[in-house]
């Protein structure tokens, strides 16, 4: 006889105890899937962002936070490139046939929640890589292009204002510089979505109080005026090979010469050229491995959840036994064979379990949809959680732990004196 259809119909009969075993093991399961899915949902979209910044140049500081604020536009108040030190830097990679193209980076004002950034033509476009969805790229000191999620049009005007709402200055002012929007970016997923892109002459000039022209045909980019440039957070480098990019972070990260050390080769953060030059995947790579740590943490408590869970519904499994004995009995003195029974109460453990955890896959995307939502808003991020291999590899666990679990009831009946239940 087929064991399933009367598997099933004793399920039913214990509708309400079934649902809630379906639910403990599926809360379960997805608790440890949303946070494998969301941690490599948070590790894709980072490293998607940082894809165009080959290299990033800065004054010597936390190289973390120079990521974090070029990368990411996260305000915080760093060290910058002296203006003593960065036309000659500038000129120097301008100059360097291993270079697509240098774009200082300067971030401090904002328009709303939009953060602005003074930067080149070059870096708005990617050095040709990107194309502007609508409209143009900056060609004079007023004009501005969006990030594609900042609510302005084209033709429109706004005034930047001294840092962010981010970092709630006292001193927060609005410039009477106006810059009118020429152009928009295509979506990215990442932080820039979010942002506007001037001309760093233009914001040069705002923050050293000179009177600015925005004549159509002013040209904008190199050569600069000395007295014209001003200290810069980083420079973004884009290269023409990974070997362009080892030896310019080898010039740039600095060479400790007045000491005698330079005849050992031993490279310091603030040597000649009062730089540190950095790979954004350097950086990522050691806050990946403190994330990697507390998804440690957080997997362990998964798998222990799991764990307990697991023994919740073995538990209930055979507890219930003693309301059934009698209908095995009975089963028994029909005719039934042992196998039969022993599939028969196999096969509900085995139902309870499967369906958990195939409801686990789906609570848990939604969790880890709901997780990355916090993040992303954080962070500027547009990070989208996936179910991969890990996750259906964490639900089919639990399901094979689980089948090997309900073999314990029905051990336990096998060895049942059926005669003497009969009886009672």
């Amino acid at each position: 006889m087929n064991p399933i259809p009367l598997a099933i119909t004793e399920l039913r009969r214990h509708l309400l105890g079934a649902v809630a075993i379906v639910l403990l093991i599926a809360v379960a399961v997805a608790f440890g899937i949303a946070v494998t899915s969301s941690e490599r949902a948070l590790r894709e979209s980072s490293a998607r962002a940082a894809d165009r910044f080959d290299l990033i140049i800065g004054a010597p500081g936390s190289a973390t936070q120079l990521v974090l604020t070029t990368v990411y536009l996260q305000a915080a108040a760093i060290p910058l490139i002296a203006p003593d030190v960065l036309p000659r830097i500038l000129a120097d990679l301008t100059a360097d046939k291993g270079v697509a193209y240098a774009a200082p980076v300067a971030v401090g004002d904002s328009f709303g929640a939009a953060p602005i950034v003074g930067t080149t033509c070059d870096f708005v476009i990617d050095g040709g890589r990107m194309k502007l969805t609508d409209g143009r790229n900056f060609a004079n000191k007023s004009e501005a292009v969006l990030g594609a999620n900042v609510d302005l049009k084209i033709g429109a005007t706004f005034q930047a204002a001294h840092g962010s709402a981010a970092e709630q200055l006292t001193d927060a002012h609005t410039h009477s510089f106006r810059f009118t929007v020429v152009g928009r970016l295509p979506k990215t997923g990442t932080a820039w979505d979010n942002a506007i892109l001037v001309p760093i002459e233009t914001i040069w000039g705002i923050h050293a109080g000179a009177r600015l022209a925005s004549s159509q045909g002013e040209a904008l980019g190199p050569p600069r005026a000395s007295d014209a440039v001003n200290g810069v957070p980083a420079i973004v480098v884009r290269v023409k090979s990974p070997g362009d990019a080892y030896r310019l972070r080898g010039i740039y990260r600095g060479i400790v010469a007045d000491s005698g050390n330079e005849r050992n080769g031993t490279r310091g953060t603030n040597g000649r050229n009062g730089t540190m030059a950095i790979f954004p995947a350097e950086v990522l790579v050691e806050l990946y491995a403190l994330i990697g740590d507390m998804r440690k943490v957080m997997t362990t408590m998964s798998l222990a959840t799991q764990g307990i869970a697991l023994l919740a519904v073995l538990l209930v499994m055979i507890s219930a036994l003693s309301v059934r004995q009698q209908t095995i009995a009975v089963l028994r003195a029909m005719g039934a064979p042992k196998r039969y029974i022993f599939a028969m109460i196999w096969l509900q453990g085995f139902m309870l379990i499967g369906l958990g955890a195939a409801l686990g896959l789906g609570f848990g995307w939604v969790g880890s949809a709901a997780l990355v939502k916090i993040f992303a808003a954080d962070i500027g991020l547009a990070i989208i959680p996936t179910i991969g291999t890990d996750e259906f590899l964490m639900a089919a666990t639990v399901l094979v732990a689980g089948s090997i679990l309900a073999m314990i009831p029905t051990a336990i009946l096998w060895r049942e004196n059926i005669a003497q239940k009969l009886r009672n």
